[in-house]
């Protein structure tokens, strides 16, 4: 044959080991299949790593394989002889600066084995054989090589177990130290620096002296994220200081990674040395804030420590304003005198000399959220006041065009007050605060939804036709496009508490509109965020909101409650009535005693009666008139018909003074029965229309 003459060449022998090493890597490949592993071989100066593999991850919304740079580091071993151990293990010598080198790698690390003689693999993890190593001998690293015993076949069972660890240690490592992900080879050092290309990042002492002189700065922008991506171009060592401790406690605290703020508010705290006495007084703020929102403190510890704090120059102003804020947060009340206080409180804020722009704003948007809510519960209180009404007297048109006037005035200065709030955001640059306005505004604007489907004025006015309950699915359209302008902001900046509190809005919005596929997906949204990032606190409220939570549940769960109940004041009220439309049917049935020389006076909200002129001072004392305003009373009931208010209780002027706005509700109406009873005890009939 032609190539016989190839036998007489000197060419370079062939090598088992080699040949074996080449055989081991193309099986060993074969073990992993490529949707969920990326080999990648180390073949540059390979100093004990043979493949860094990552794996991939099929998502469950989107159906697609993405890559987590999870990864997991392979030395490779091979051999051809199979000499077994008496528990049928098979051993292998492993240097000790091999076993060092894949420790000092941060990711999981196996040992693999390749049995040419049975064409199988074996696997250990290095985890597991530095801990039987350290259980023999702590001081294993003095020796210069070690045995390692293989027990566990790579099978697909294997495989499946490297890739379960690698994801599991992958996530605790995310827990723990969040957005410090395993540096990838890829990675370009000025794309980091979000801030500036022309920043030079070359050292700690730079990087340092960058945060402290600017970090603050950047977080009052809202650019907490930048800060954190520039500390992780930084070694461990760099937050030696308080203010640079400081100042990443607050970025992870606002970028919803607590584990870390809280970690860098202790290391601050060890230097609070440096540190003036105003941060002193926010790091103790955070401190204890990011304790809470963990569950290291209660409720009831957080108050109480926080509660500390209310006189203090720096903070003293945000406690008392977080304090009104919790108490009303989760509250439907907002008329009365709660709802008074809490406007005075924030005024003494928003007037306090040593108040900032920022506090002073924070304290603004609170108001406007205070009052949208007061406006909506005056609108519900006004309508089912109409309700009740409507049951003693005829409908009375103008009553209802003076309450319709007075809404729409009270909401029109309303919407002016957030619009001028938005404006200030703007010409002060400040997007945070225009996106979180938004949010109050949409929050306002959809319970007014809520009040108007589910508490209408139920007798229409004669001779027209009852108007029909709005379809709000255009408007609660309208709300989702701008409450999810304000989540894309807040995504964008990397503010978890806002990012999930505009979700909870948008879920809200589409389970009220019927949406509930679009309101799941929303949910899951959610739920990965709170995993991610191990929100308890968050977790609490999504399984309330999930369980009825809504506002939209509440409330039709609330008046269904409330007209369901026997004793309810609703029921007590429409007793009430019924008791004096008993009483007008018997002065019907009553001869006409009605005399000349006779006063009118028209008692708000029931009507005009009819009494003698001699029993002028028994209607003063029943209706409890002042002598000041009969003074007033006096000479009108010589021209006219006076009016008054018996919502009150103490009458001190004439007319309709606040209307039907006087109410209290059941002791309004308890107290006017009171007074119906004395007029018809006494007979102080009341007037009948046809006359």
């Amino acid at each position: 044959m032609e190539d016989d003459m190839l036998d007489d060449l000197n060419l370079p022998l062939s090598n088992s080991n080699e040949d074996l090493e080449t055989i081991s890597n193309n099986y060993f490949r074969q073990l992993f299949d490529t949707g969920r592993f990326e080999i990648r071989p180390e073949n540059l100066r390979d100093k004990g790593i043979d493949f860094f593999i990552e794996l991939k991850r099929v998502s469950k919304k989107t159906g697609k394989a993405g890559y987590l740079n999870f990864k997991f580091a392979v030395q490779l071993k091979a051999t051809d002889t199979k000499i077994l151990n008496h528990d049928g293990s098979i051993s292998l010598q492993i240097d000790t600066g091999n076993i060092n080198y894949l420790l000092n790698n941060s990711m999981p690390a196996f040992y693999v084995l390749y049995l040419k003689s049975e064409n199988k693999f074996y696997y250990e993890d290095i985890n597991s054989f530095v801990k039987v190593l350290d259980e023999k001998n702590e001081n294993w690293n003095d020796q210069p090589t070690h045995t390692l015993r293989f027990f566990k076949v790579l099978d697909t069972a294997g495989v499946d177990n490297i890739y379960n660890v690698t994801i599991e240690k992958g996530v605790f490592y995310r827990k723990l130290t969040e957005n410090i992900v395993l540096q990838s080879l890829s990675t370009n050092f000025a794309d980091k620096i979000l801030i500036g290309k022309d920043l030079s990042m070359s050292n700690d002492s730079q990087i340092r002296k960058m945060v402290e002189s600017i970090g603050l700065h950047l977080i009052n922008e809202a650019r907490w994220s930048e800060i954190i991506k520039i500390h992780k171009n930084s070694s461990n060592t760099i937050a030696s200081t308080g203010i640079y401790n400081f100042i990443l406690g607050v970025a992870n605290y606002y970028s919803g990674n607590l584990t870390e703020a809280l970690s860098f508010f202790k290391h601050a705290k060890n230097f609070k040395f440096n540190l003036n006495n105003g941060l002193l007084e926010y790091l103790k703020f955070y401190y204890l804030t990011v304790k809470h929102d963990i569950g290291i403190l209660s409720d009831k510890e957080y108050i109480a420590q926080i509660n500390n704090l209310e006189e203090s120059s720096a903070v003293g102003l945000y406690v008392k304003l977080e304090k009104i804020k919790n108490g009303y947060t989760n509250s439907f009340d907002y008329s009365g005198n709660t709802n008074e206080k809490m406007e005075h409180d924030l005024l003494d804020i928003i007037n306090h000399p040593n108040a900032n722009e920022d506090i002073i704003f924070n304290a603004k948007g609170e108001l406007a959220l205070i009052q949208g809510y007061k406006n909506n519960i005056k609108y519900a209180t006004e309508v089912s006041l109409i309700n009740a009404l409507d049951t003693v007297q005829d409908i009375n048109i103008w009553e209802r065009l003076r309450l319709a006037n007075e809404f729409i005035l009270s909401n029109r200065n309303w919407f002016k007050y957030v619009q001028d709030l938005k404006e200030e955001a703007i010409k002060g640059k400040n997007e945070f605060n225009y996106y979180w306005i938004i949010i109050y505004e949409v929050k306002v604007r959809y319970e007014f939804l809520l009040y108007t489907k589910y508490i209408i004025i139920v007798k229409p006015i004669p001779g027209m036709n009852r108007p029909e309950i709005p379809d709000n699915k255009e408007s609660i359209a309208s709300l989702i496009d701008m409450i999810s302008s304000a989540y894309t902001y807040f995504k964008r900046i990397n503010h978890l508490e806002n990012i999930i509190a505009t979700l909870s809005i948008v879920y809200e919005l589409y389970h009220f509109n019927e949406e509930f596929i679009e309101a799941q997906q929303v949910i899951e949204e959610i739920e990965d965020l709170i995993e991610a990032y191990d929100l308890d606190q968050q977790n609490q409220k999504l399984i309330f909101l999930k369980n009825k939570g809504t506002h939209h549940e509440q409330l039709k769960e609330r008046l269904e409650e409330i007209f369901n109940k026997p004793n309810s004041p609703e029921n007590e009220i429409k007793y009430l009535v019924s008791k004096m439309e008993e009483m007008d049917e018997n002065e019907l049935l009553t001869e006409d005693e009605t005399q000349t020389d006779i006063y009118f006076i028209n008692l708000l909200p029931i009507g005009v009666f009819q009494f003698p002129v001699t029993a002028k001072e028994q209607i003063y004392s029943i209706l409890q008139i002042t002598p000041s305003a009969k003074k007033i009373f006096d000479p009108i009931f010589e021209i006219a018909i006076p009016v008054a208010n018996i919502f009150y209780e103490t009458i001190d002027e004439e007319g309709q003074q606040d209307g039907l706005l006087a109410s209290k509700g059941i002791q309004s109406w308890r107290y006017i029965f009171k007074i119906r009873e004395a007029f018809y005890k006494n007979k102080f009939y009341r007037v009948r229309s046809d006359i």
